[in-house]
């Protein structure tokens, strides 16, 4: 099964085309607007058994999206991480907080399934996928080129991520992994909201790159109400 990261050439032209032709594009630091806004979480915390089943349980693309999903949150966190320490907007280290708990999640089916994690999941930057490399290496080159890049970054990686977890979640049969899918899609949709509400606050109008006009709209509309309690996504004072 195709995945959606892994059609760089896609991802690449996506890039291309939300990084042109935007006239807030030049936006520093000191021109930001912060809207803040708290960070609406639909995550739970998820609890994983201590029955360690094995390989054999999971088809190959359970076990393959798996293995995957645990870089593609890695790369959402190392992307953040990068941005964050750029342009000190909190935005990007709250989010970068909660991709770590999504790592841990299936960092958790990892365990339970018997699977080996990739052997650089905790070195920043650096992937054992190279398309996931490329990626992140021309992510960290687009959104260092303004703060309104930096937020298309975050909105196409959340848009990525959806479209990936729903194909995951119509490929398997697992209740428990079907669980960590959709609590990592729910809180993808909650970060792209995020990201295109930053963006409509200094002006900038968001279009979806990768999700259908219908669903971009859906997402944008649906809103839980709830607080994570992560605070503001402005600029933070110690940048």
């Amino acid at each position: 099964m195709k995945k959606t990261f892994l059609e760089i050439g896609s991802i690449i032209l996506a890039i291309m085309i939300i990084f042109t032709g935007c006239s807030s594009a030049n936006l520093n630091s000191e021109g930001y607007v912060n809207n803040n806004l708290p960070i609406n979480s639909t995550e739970v915390s998820v609890s994983h058994t201590t029955t360690t089943q094995t390989t054999t349980d999971l088809t190959n693309i359970e076990k393959d999206g798996i293995l995957y999903m645990v870089e593609e949150e890695k790369l959402a966190h190392d992307v953040y991480s990068y941005l964050y320490d750029l342009w000190g907007l909190t935005i990007f280290k709250n989010i970068q907080s909660s991709e770590q708990t999504h790592m841990n999640e299936v960092l958790g089916l990892i365990e339970k399934y018997g699977l080996v994690a990739p052997s650089t999941l905790y070195k920043q930057g650096v992937f054992t996928d190279p398309h996931l490399q490329q990626l992140y290496n021309d992510l960290t080159t687009q959104g260092s080129k303004s703060i309104v890049d930096a937020l298309k970054v975050g909105a196409l990686i959340e848009e990525t991520d959806i479209i990936d977890l729903k194909s995951y979640i119509n490929n398997t049969d697992k209740n428990d992994i079907k669980t960590v899918y959709t609590n990592l899609m729910n809180g993808s949709k909650n970060h792209l909201r995020a990201f295109v509400s930053q963006l409509s606050s200094n002006g900038v109008k968001y279009a979806p790159v990768l999700l259908s006009v219908e669903e971009y709209n859906a997402i944008i509309e649906t809103s839980n109400g709830s607080s994570n309690g992560k605070g503001n996504f402005g600029k933070s004072g110690g940048h």
